[in-house]
């Protein structure tokens, strides 16, 4: 075997600290107090890493607004793929315009590739 070649495992090898990018974006209309928390830290909207196997969970919390004048739109992409608001009806209120007081969710069951795919029909990942 040459010496520079590599084998099978060596190019499917995955690095398991690789970092994803994430892009958190809020659209806020009106006056809206709220909090933006990215797998549990509290976070600013901005580019923001996770972990390459760890699920993905936003949260918003709505402290206060007045319904029907004040709102914040969501919009969240990993890895330069669109997934809110493109999947927001998987969120806790199936919509990314959220209006009223109270907390707002969006998470992935498992890691984010493998939920992509499987949710974007592309296959499974083993």
């Amino acid at each position: 075997m040459l010496q520079d070649s590599q084998t099978f495992s060596d190019i499917t090898a995955i690095d398991t600290r690789d970092q994803l990018t994430a892009q958190v974006d809020a659209v806020v209309h009106g006056t809206i107090v709220y909090d933006l928390l990215l797998n549990g830290k509290l976070i600013a909207p901005g580019s923001h890493t996770i972990d390459l196997l760890e699920p993905v969970s936003l949260q918003v919390n709505v402290h206060s607004c007045e319904p029907g004048h004040n709102a914040v739109d969501i919009s969240l992409s990993i890895q330069g793929k669109q997934i809110l608001p493109v999947w927001g009806h998987l969120t806790s209120s199936g919509s990314c315009y959220i209006n009223q007081p109270g907390i707002w969710k969006f998470a992935t069951p498992a890691s984010f590739y493998p939920w992509y795919f499987e949710k974007s029909g592309a296959g499974l990942i083993f």
